[in-house]
């Protein structure tokens, strides 16, 4: 039976897990005295180690969970969390512009059939090589790009060869197989590459910045005015230009919001392992007060927690050290963004394509980085698992520190993804 990390209180749960080191050693046994997800180590595995190395063990074990359960696509939810939202507001925003300037439906249908969008179904294999790789390695790369070009126009299937080849995280499962994408979907190379194509036709071999591809078109789509119209009222929007409708309106909604100070008072923030979930056990009844409300909602201590997980380290510290108006401002703010994310899906707004697709590049980017400077393989054993972290915390190459320093500063969204318990 496991005891979750507290999510309140004064003492650092890191804390804890040296007093139970104390506690059990001289024990015959090896106890897992530090399970993250379904990776575990034992006392003497860990021994030494400082609370700030405690944490980097924690993050690289959470990298390599979700190698092993093919899941490294769900860690950034908090963060695409929060670019939805964003995106959503900003529609909302645009909506606000438009009405206020007497923009009609017609007028924004006849802009698109001027220009219509398009979407692509796109099969692909990658040898994956970023640009900092060293020379050797990309040329690597490229030539077994080309190896697998060379069989498919030799006659082997397409799908076969992806799914053997592309080191892209489950294309053995979708044999190399994308979802439809539009222009702003992919990296600009990849989309040209993949618009330049016929239907059933096989691309070159295509570089990106996170390697070397080989495409082939299966699909191309005319998207409705309806699909595309998040599009059109951002382009036009953006030449009107003026915001005083829109800082009108949100003040409006700034002026519905308001703060609970008691219960404020009463809260304060823990660090960000503090809030690493656990499936056995039901969210503090602290988390379920209400900071902030509206009249048609409200922002609990939850819903903050989880906002701050889809941002850096230094705004969770920055609301941490926050204290009395400042402390106000930034509750009110984010009671306020969660306000309009409410109001623009009530409106039927929902975050860009474009948006969160950017945004998924940027984190894939990151997660590849991270996974190639650290050395975590693709599917260990739990007990491999566990080595490979350990290598990883121990390793000095320079790539790996900044590996390392960088999941420092996503420590609350990579913390929020698995159980992280002691005993």
């Amino acid at each position: 039976m496991s005891t979750p990390l507290p999510a309140g209180g004064t003492r650092s749960p890191l804390c804890l897990l040296f007093l139970l080191l104390l506690l059990t050693s001289g024990c015959g046994e090896e106890p897992v005295v530090l399970e993250v997800g379904s990776i575990g180590f034992t006392q003497d595995q860990i021994r030494g180690l400082s609370d700030a190395r405690l944490e980097e063990l924690a993050l690289i074990a959470v990298l390599a969970e979700a190698r092993l359960a093919d899941e490294e696509a769900t860690l950034p939810a908090p963060a695409l969390a929060r670019v939805a939202r964003e995106s959503r507001i900003r529609g909302l925003r645009e909506e606000i512009t438009l009405d206020a300037a007497g923009v009609t439906e017609e007028d924004l249908e006849a802009r698109y059939q001027a220009s219509p969008e398009e979407e692509l179904e796109v099969r692909h294999l990658v040898v994956i090589s970023e640009r900092w790789r060293p020379d050797s390695h990309r040329s690597d790369a490229e030539a077994r790009a080309r190896e697998a070009l060379q069989r498919i126009e030799g006659g082997e299937d397409f799908a076969q060869v992806a799914g053997e080849v592309s080191e892209e995280p489950g294309a053995e499962r979708r044999r190399g197989l994308l979802d439809p994408g539009r222009e702003g979907t992919w990296v600009p190379e990849f989309w040209e590459a993949a618009h330049a194509l016929e239907e059933g036709g096989t691309s070159d071999v295509v570089e990106t910045e996170f390697g070397f591809h080989v495409l082939r078109l299966e699909s191309r789509t005319l998207l409705p005015f309806e699909e595309a119209r998040p599009r059109v009222v951002r382009e036009v929007a953006s030449q009107l230009g003026g915001t005083e409708a829109w800082e009108a309106w949100r003040d409006d909604a700034h002026a519905r919001v308001e703060l609970h100070t008691d219960a404020m008072a009463d809260f304060r923030l823990d660090d960000p392992m503090a809030y690493a979930p656990d499936p056995d056990t039901p969210s503090p009844e602290e988390l379920d007060r209400t900071l902030a409300s509206w009249p048609e909602g409200a922002l609990t201590a939850g819903d903050l927690v989880r906002a701050l997980q889809g941002h850096p380290r230094a705004r969770w510290s920055a609301f941490q050290r926050a204290e009395g108006v400042e402390r106000e401002e930034a509750l009110h703010r984010m009671a306020l963004d969660h306000h309009l994310e409410a109001i623009a899906l009530e409106r039927g707004i929902d975050a860009a394509e474009r948006d969160l697709a950017q945004a998924e590049r940027e984190w894939e980017g990151r997660l590849v980085s991270w996974t190639a400077f650290l050395g975590i393989p693709e599917a260990p054993s739990r007990t491999e698992a566990a080595e490979q972290v350990l290598a990883a915390l121990r390793s000095t190459d320079q790539n790996a520190r900044v590996a390392r320093s960088e999941m420092a500063e996503w420590s609350p969204l990579l913390l929020a993804a698995y159980p992280v318990r002691l005993p």
